[in-house]
């Protein structure tokens, strides 16, 4: 009798191990074994700091010693999606799912379900809103609770409210570091600078063993021109973690945007083998294109898009980016032909006519097509105004980074037009976020020899020069720099 009560006090006190020791996340998990809770404690916190492949192994674990420890089916589901390991992700979150019912404590079960609702299990998706407003009541300090409101504010593109919940969340959780991240981004995104790196290196400080502090602030920097610091944290990050994809992608646009175009696209390259034939080779290829488009890397574009028609011919953005290599290509009757087709068929698209906000998108992305094609064509004012409505149509949806290739392309054309003042504009509208940005630099530099400011085109010119300092020497950014250095000692001269 003494035997079979002891036992059962032992079992009694690690069913509610759990309940114990994530007294601290006030977040209620039964299982049966206390190794399987530390487990799903470490693979959880790998999960927060980006370190998937890592939580998931901890997490297989956990489920391996306890079956049927749901929260842990819930993680795991979580850290296979980030993968790219969709069936597998699909079949833990099925395996969360059927174990919810068993879960002895309410909170618990509506935790789990909130997560997987925000993992995208799409059987809790639709009870989503009435989980935030249950657990409110009855756990408002839940840490996954407070996690998914900062998601439901984010899907509702509402910055103010998520920052809100994240600022909510750090006041308990001060250690908590996605949310340095989360918000560090957010100020990035409004412009306070200073405020996202402070966040973000804050973010490192918790986390200095993790990859994604350091993608996260090589990304902002590079946005912000500083690219040898960039550089920097970049190869900090992959030091860590030798294949994080998004360090990998990030130190590819460094590099073009420094002009090492040879380092750059043979990155990229690389990178395209080591994911061929994994979740995430259309997302290499989606990026390539992309950095080729906003570095007009004409060849590269054409190849790259070329490449992922033959690939992914039913692909959403196959047709989009057919069009895209033909705005540019030598042929543009074809590209009016094949832009309008499709423009055509994505009108009818339900999403197109009854979301705004996804309209306005898809008409700026119309301008853009106009505008690569009036441009091929030599119709400079008609590109410009295309550009301008195309602008126009981000206004108040677009971050000022997402502009800088739209700005790009209207300055040049505004040049092309004879409207140096108006391309002086826009470049400054770029140096008010990037002011090392080697193509505004030389579009300022441009439009101020044509209004006779040689003194200023001089320091635009030197400061492209100095940003370009590891260019390939056929870089033909680089080339024009020099092209106009000459042209201003000549004037100098006479």
């Amino acid at each position: 009798m003494f035997k079979a009560l002891k036992f059962l006090a032992l079992a009694v006190s690690i069913l509610l191990l759990g309940w114990g020791i994530a007294a601290g996340r006030r977040i209620p998990l039964s299982t049966s074994s206390a190794e399987a809770y530390s487990l799903y404690r470490q693979g959880d916190d790998h999960l927060t700091a980006f370190q998937f492949a890592a939580g998931v192994a901890k997490l297989e674990q956990a489920l391996t010693l306890d079956p049927g420890f749901a929260m842990a089916a819930a993680a795991l589901s979580e850290g296979y999606a980030k993968l790219g390991r969709k069936a597998d992700a699909d079949s833990l979150a099925d395996l969360a799912s059927a174990m919810v019912p068993d879960v002895p404590h309410p909170v618990e079960r509506m935790t789990i379900q909130l997560r997987l609702a925000d993992n995208g299990c799409k059987r809790w998706i639709a009870a989503r809103d009435s989980l935030l407003e249950s657990l409110q009541k009855a756990a408002p300090d839940n840490l996954i609770l407070l996690t998914g409101l900062a998601n439901q504010a984010k899907r509702a593109d509402d910055p103010e409210a998520a920052a809100r919940h994240y600022r909510r969340i750090l006041r308990d959780h001060p250690n908590f570091a996605l949310a340095y991240n989360e918000l560090g981004y957010l100020h990035f995104y409004r412009g306070e600078f200073t405020e996202a790196l402070d966040m973000l290196q804050r973010y490192a400080f918790l986390t200095p063993d993790a990859a994604n502090p350091y993608d996260s602030l090589g990304e902002v920097l590079t946005e912000l021109g500083r690219y040898p610091e960039a550089e920097e944290q970049l190869v900090k990050a992959l030091s860590l973690q030798s294949d994080y994809l998004p360090s990998l992608l990030n130190l590819t646009r460094v590099y073009l945007a420094q002009g090492q175009v040879a380092k750059g696209t043979g990155l990229l390259a690389e990178i395209g083998r080591q994911m061929a034939g994994t979740a995430f080779e259309t997302r290499v290829r989606e990026f390539a294109v992309g950095s080729y488009y906003a570095h007009q890397l004409w060849d590269d574009l054409d190849h790259a898009t070329a490449e992922f028609i033959v690939l992914y011919p039913r692909h959403p953005k196959a047709l989009l980016f057919r069009g895209m290599r033909l705005a540019v290509s030598s042929d543009p009757g074809l590209a009016v032909a094949v832009v309008d087709s499709f423009l055509g068929d994505w009108r009818q698209q339900t999403r197109y006519r009854d979301k705004p906000a996804d309209l306005a998108r898809f008409e700026a992305l119309e301008c853009e097509f106009r505008a690569l094609i009036s441009t091929n064509l030599g119709r400079y004012d008609e590109a410009a105004a295309h550009w301008s409505r195309a602008l126009g149509l981000h206004a108040g949806r677009q971050h000022p980074h997402d502009l800088v290739p739209l700005r790009e392309q209207f300055g040049i054309c505004l040049l092309a037009a004879g409207r140096p003042e108006e391309a002086l504009g826009q470049a400054g509208e770029i140096f008010a976020l990037n002011p090392n940005h080697p193509r505004a630099l030389v579009t300022a530099a441009e439009a101020c020899l044509m209004l006779d400011r040689f003194q200023d085109a001089a320091g635009f010119l030197d400061r492209a020069a100095a940003v370009l300092a590891r260019a390939d020497p056929d870089f033909p950014l680089l080339l024009q720099v020099q092209g106009l250095q000459h042209r201003l000692a000549d004037l100098a001269g006479s």
